[in-house]
């Protein structure tokens, strides 16, 4: 494995642990408000710095659609590190790779949906 692949291993695992640590200290809704928020102002930074076109509005809405989907999980992810046990929500939460791993062994193509 390239050493580069573990970066976002390691950056991964910390945020979940911060996340959920941080969420049962000021609750979830406010540390996932503080966490978009930061999100929001990296993301239009870089569409600032990059001065790539901006994308097309079906390509807007498919981001807003995922960007809110990914919000919605990663706030139950947290609150259930708040209501339950740390060491059994984690591994639990880490299933969730096996679906998309399991198509990929199998040879299933990848769409946008995937």
């Amino acid at each position: 494995m390239h050493p580069s692949h573990s970066g976002p291993s390691l950056t991964g695992g910390a945020s979940d642990f911060l996340g959920g640590t941080n969420s049962r200290r000021i609750g979830t809704m406010q540390w996932m408000f503080c966490t978009q928020l930061v999100g929001l102002a990296i993301a239009f930074g870089w569409v600032l710095l990059s001065a790539a076109p901006l994308p097309g509005l079906m390509t807007a809405l498919e981001a807003v659609a995922a960007g809110l989907s990914l919000m919605v999980g990663l706030a139950a992810f947290f609150e259930a590190m708040v209501l339950g046990s740390i060491s059994i929500v984690a591994p639990i939460s880490a299933t969730g790779v096996v679906v998309p791993i399991a198509a990929g062994v199998i040879g299933l193509p990848l769409t946008k949906l995937s």
